[in-house]
């Protein structure tokens, strides 16, 4: 196995798991050219978009690329797997990557060799149509290498370094940077607030369908829905 096919951490739980799957310390892995119609993603920038005429005023789309809204995560300190950390400011997308999102990258350069810089066989970087279409919901049967490639195909429309979430960026996301959290909206669970298999959905769901499941900084689905690629290689 090369270095690049180490297994990668997610977060966040998904359609296919229970609660427990969606607490803001929840993990999981899978192997970077994995596939999986419970797997997606989101990205994370390090500073404010500043070219922000490439992105839509209307806040009740969620579709496409000039869709795409991101919020602040104020940096602090948080106890992470044993460790206190720091986490310094970032920039969250709110929603999952959608299918429309995705057919836009496709569309428009999607085999451009700079999104490719992996060693990786032409099969991993071919795309593979996801289990549902609809373009409000997360793009899913996305493996981690085509999920970095969005990142860097981003971050040359934005103009500002896009990627995945750290593990440790996804997890003070998801908490608020209050170790009180463990789910997205606060300590305990409530039915309703997102899509595990308690919903009874049984499939992804609208990347904006649980407004009372954001995060105190707007972000949805950090619980349920997919699992998300994080950045970071999975260690016990």
């Amino acid at each position: 196995m090369n270095e690049d096919n180490r297994p990668r951490v997610l977060r966040g739980g998904s359609w296919v798991v229970n609660r427990g799957g969606a607490r803001a310390d929840a993990r999981g892995n899978d192997h970077p050219d994995d596939r999986n119609d419970n797997d997606g993603f989101r990205v994370v920038c390090g500073s404010p978009i500043l070219n922000t005429d490439l992105l839509n005023t209307d806040k009740e789309k969620t579709m496409y690329i000039d869709d795409i809204e991101f919020k602040t995560i104020p940096g602090g300190t948080i106890l992470f797997r044993d460790k206190q950390i720091e986490v310094p400011e970032f920039q969250m997308q709110e929603t999952l990557v959608t299918n429309g999102m995705w057919d836009e990258f496709l569309a428009d350069d999607y085999d451009n060799p700079a999104w490719w810089d992996f060693e990786i066989s032409p099969s991993d970087q071919k795309n593979v149509p996801g289990q549902w279409s609809d373009a409000d919901c997360p793009r899913e049967t996305i493996n981690w290498y085509q999920a970095k490639a969005f990142g860097k195909y981003l971050s040359a429309r934005l103009g500002v370094d896009c990627d995945l979430p750290t593990e440790e960026q996804f997890f003070y996301a998801a908490s608020s940077g209050d170790p009180a959290n463990i789910y997205p909206w606060g300590p305990q669970w409530r039915d309703g607030l997102c899509n595990t298999w308690e919903s009874g959905i049984h499939r992804t769901s609208p990347v904006k369908q649980f407004p009372d499941g954001r995060t105190k900084h707007g972000i949805y689905d950090l619980a349920g829905n997919v699992w998300e690629w994080c950045r970071n290689e999975y260690e016990n």
